[in-house]
This record gives structure tokens, C-alpha cells and sequence, in this order.
């Protein structure tokens, strides 16, 4: 029985040792299913209601995984550390901040108390860790481009992300300060990744889901304008173009991504579906043209779905210990 007790403190030991940052992804994937399912009942595109499972569901995914990588940094400090300074996993690590910014945008039309104050946290996070990760890109003595792949842009989607509820939460500057740095690197590394996938090796097929993380910052940049400015402009429908087009791109190799296997970056597929479908309700319900709402309804289908297989292949993963072991992150 000893012998039983101490492999089981030992498997689970490991399995947090190993906990990957990169797992905080499934909260901006839950949380943004609930916005998604959230605007579409605003604009009756969808029942009512649906949404308030949804947000329960990311609220429980990211109080455990906080608990869980907390005990990590205190059991386990010198493989967080490890884990911020690797030159891919530390672009994770806004995945946090970020998942605290989709929950006070989910939480605001039920509680303004409780959606500012975890908007606040997820700024402060946001801040502190975009300046950080990018003072690295600057501040490092030699870069590899084999190295760069859709997850540098995670600190410039937070960013973007701010004003969404920032602009009901403080001043609009400070939701404009956000929005301007994130779209200004945002344009710097669109045109670096498309240097390197022209000109360099391809990224590894088990990243290659990343790569709709590229549809986040375009569709993030039409939310977050509609709310600085209370309409659509020409720029924010030039950013919405961008990423319908970005998605047509992506949707070509549909076929491509349906024979990579599963692993924890499924997740990437997720979000970024949620932030164009949400886009385009905005879209809809500003321009009042059918095809958008038509549009619209087909994406929040494909976030729904995509969503939810990647969750329950998640489960299964967890329960099989493919995921939180050295093989899995």
C-alpha cells in the first residue's frame, strides 16, 4: 500500500513538474466561446443564455490551472524559470494575463465589480509581461529565426485585447496605450513571420496549429476599435478584411491540419476562430447586411465545435498522461 501511495505522489509530482504555461490557453479558448456565445445572443443569433455555461466552465479551468501552476513555481521554481527563458514557452506566459482580461469581458454584463477588478490584474500582468518579453527580443544578444513562430505574437494580442472592457473600466488612454503598442508590434512581426516562412525551414508540424494565432491580432483590432471610437471605420474594416482573408488562407490547408495529432496545441485553433466570429457579430450588427450575420452563424458553429473536440480530446489526453509529461508540453 506504501509502495502504491508513494508511485501515485510520484506520477503526480511529475505530471506537475511538467505542467506547460502553454495549458492557460484552454481558458482564452473556453472564455472566448462565451463571448462569442454571449454577442451572438446580443445580436439573436443564438439562445440566450448558453453562454453562462460556457463561462463557468473557463471561470473552473482557470482557477485550477492557477492553483496548479502556482504549486508549480514553489515546488518546481527552477523549471518555471527554465520554462520563462526558453525561447518559445515564454511567449505562453501572457496566456495568463490574457485569460484574466477574456474573463473580466465575459464577467462584465453580470458583475462591473467583479470584471474590473479582473481586468486590473490581467493589465497589470499584461503590462509587465509584454515589457519583459519584448525587452528580451531587444536586449539579447543573438536571435535565431528558426525560433520565431505565431506565438510571438501573444504579447501583442493582449494588448490589443485591453480596451475591449478597458474602455468601461478607466480613461481611454490607457486603453488606447494598449491598443497602439499592441498593433505597432503587431505590424513588426506579421512582416519578420513572413520573412522567415518564405524564406526559411517550415515550422515543425506539431506548431502548425499556431498559426491561427495570426487571425487574433486583425479580428481583436476591430473589437477593441469598435469600442475606442463607438463605430466601424475604414481601419477597422481593413482589419476585419485582413482577417477573413487570413482565415481563407488558413481554411486552404484545412486538410493539412486535420492529419497533425493531437497535443495541447490544439488549443491555438481555438481563440482565434472565437475573435473572428465575434468580430464579424460586430460587423453584423453595425452594418445591419445579412451576409455577415450569415457569416457569422457558420463561425460560431465551427468555434463551438472546434472547442468542444479539443476539450474532450484534452480529457482524454490528461487521463491517458499525455499531456503534463515531458512528451506532452
Amino acid at each position: 500500500m506504501r509502495q502504491y501511495i508513494g508511485s501515485a505522489q510520484t506520477e503526480t509530482g511529475d505530471r506537475l513538474r511538467h505542467l506547460p504555461v502553454s495549458f492557460f490557453s484552454s481558458v482564452m479558448g473556453l472564455s472566448g466561446v462565451s463571448i462569442a456565445l454571449q454577442k451572438a445572443a446580443e445580436a439573436s443569433l443564438a439562445p440566450d443564455g448558453l453562454w453562462l455555461g460556457a463561462l463557468v466552465l473557463s471561470s473552473a479551468v482557470l482557477g485550477a490551472l492557477l492553483i496548479a501552476y502556482i504549486r508549480k513555481l514553489l515546488i518546481y521554481t527552477t523549471d518555471v524559470v527554465s520554462e520563462f527563458r526558453h525561447p518559445v514557452r515564454i511567449n505562453f506566459f501572457p496566456a495568463i494575463s490574457i485569460s484574466f482580461i477574456l474573463q473580466a469581458i465575459a464577467y462584465f454584463p453580470l458583475s462591473h465589480t467583479v470584471s474590473f477588478w479582473l481586468w486590473v490584474v490581467g493589465v497589470i500582468l499584461q503590462l509587465v509581461l509584454s515589457v519583459t518579453i519584448i525587452g528580451g527580443w531587444v536586449w539579447r544578444d543573438t536571435h535565431n529565426i528558426a525560433n520565431l513562430n505565431p506565438a510571438w505574437f501573444i504579447p501583442a494580442v493582449g494588448n490589443i485585447l485591453v480596451p475591449v472592457v478597458g474602455v468601461n473600466h478607466a480613461p481611454a488612454d490607457i486603453s488606447l496605450f494598449f491598443f497602439a503598442t499592441g498593433m505597432f508590434f503587431w505590424i513588426l512581426l506579421v512582416t519578420v513571420f513572413f520573412y522567415r516562412s518564405i524564406f526559411h525551414e517550415a515550422i515543425p508540424e506539431k506548431l502548425q496549429p499556431l498559426l491561427f494565432i495570426l487571425l487574433s491580432p486583425p479580428a481583436i483590432g476591430v473589437i477593441s476599435l469598435y469600442k475606442l471610437t463607438g463605430g466601424l471605420g475604414m481601419t477597422a474594416m481593413l482589419l476585419y478584411f485582413v482577417g477573413l482573408f487570413t482565415l481563407l488562407v488558413l481554411l486552404s490547408r484545412l486538410k493539412n491540419f486535420m492529419t497533425i495529432p493531437f497535443m495541447l496545441p490544439w488549443w491555438a485553433y481555438t481563440f482565434p476562430v472565437a475573435a473572428i466570429t465575434i468580430a464579424t457579430i460586430v460587423v453584423y450588427r453595425v452594418s445591419h447586411q445579412y451576409i455577415y450575420g450569415f457569416i457569422a452563424q457558420i463561425l460560431l458553429v465551427a468555434t463551438i465545435s472546434i472547442t468542444t473536440i479539443t476539450f474532450i480530446m484534452t480529457i482524454r489526453a490528461m487521463r491517458r498522461g499525455k499531456i503534463c509529461s515531458p512528451e506532452g508540453q
